[in-house]
């Protein structure tokens, strides 16, 4: 919930600072194509949230929870990652970042990665309690945040 909650406290501050350095042209990157490529990125990363989202149905909560008559979905988007919702905002935030063309995209990238990384083990450890076998056979054939990478 700690990591999750400092997400929220973060995101607004960070759009808020994105506009002012942009405005004022401090650490932002001379190219304009930048602002292109950010876009791309962050419509990258809304719609593989949205594909996640959709895959997951009724078994989506914001908190990490076991909901009752819960399965273990497998299919989609999720037979390839298992993380696909924390992919998306791994490419949603650092895009934003480029629309706005700061070099704070290094810094978000790490912090969400990080974010990425913490809430996607915590979630891993509830659905390997609950779901033991079929979940370390599901991990088997999926990658857990980035295919062929991670």
């Amino acid at each position: 919930m700690l990591v999750l909650a400092s997400v929220r406290l973060v995101t607004i501050p960070l759009l808020l600072l994105l506009t002012f350095v942009d405005h004022r042209s401090i650490l932002v990157m001379h190219a304009e194509w930048v602002r292109w490529l950010g876009l791309a990125v962050t419509l990258a990363g809304y719609v593989v949230i949205l594909v996640a989202l959709q895959t997951l149905g009724r078994n989506y909560r914001v908190y990490v929870t076991i909901q009752e008559q819960h399965r273990l979905v497998q299919h989609g988007i999720y037979g390839v990652v298992r993380n696909p919702i924390y992919l998306g905002t791994m490419l949603a935030w650092p895009g934003t970042c480029l629309v706005f063309r700061s070099w704070l995209v290094f810094p978000v990238f790490l912090y969400f990665l990080t974010f990425a990384v913490l809430r996607g083990a915590q979630e891993e450890r509830l659905l390997r309690e609950e779901f033991t076998s079929e979940f370390d056979a599901y991990c088997g054939r999926t990658w857990r945040l980035v295919p062929y990478v991670y």
